[in-house]
């Protein structure tokens, strides 16, 4: 049942900060949180591949079996998330000397 103008009172009273508290708070996630498996894919959302190992604080990304592997340093990882790693690096395009 909607009470209309009351129901619509309610919503526009409530505050920004009670809003937040009521979310799940977000994982922050680390370098060493990072596991082999977990998908790594470029800025625009692309895959890249899949994280092979994480070592001395650089990721081994795998890219299949022509391909030679990627090494990631922590200065190209744009987003860590659950079971995905985002890049800075638009893929194709990789950073270094040219």
């Amino acid at each position: 049942m909607s009470y209309g103008f009351l129901q619509r009172w309610r919503a526009s009273t409530t505050s920004a900060v009670v809003v937040e508290a009521r979310r799940t708070p977000r994982r922050v996630f680390e370098l060493a949180d990072i596991e082999p498996g977990w998908i790594v894919r470029d800025p625009d959302g692309r895959r890249i591949g899949r994280v092979e190992a994480v070592s001395a604080g650089v990721l081994t990304v795998g890219r299949g079996w022509f391909r030679p592997p990627l090494r990631v340093l922590p200065s190209d990882i744009r987003a860590v998330r659950e079971g995905q790693v985002i890049l800075n690096v638009v893929s194709g395009r990789a950073p270094g000397p040219r």
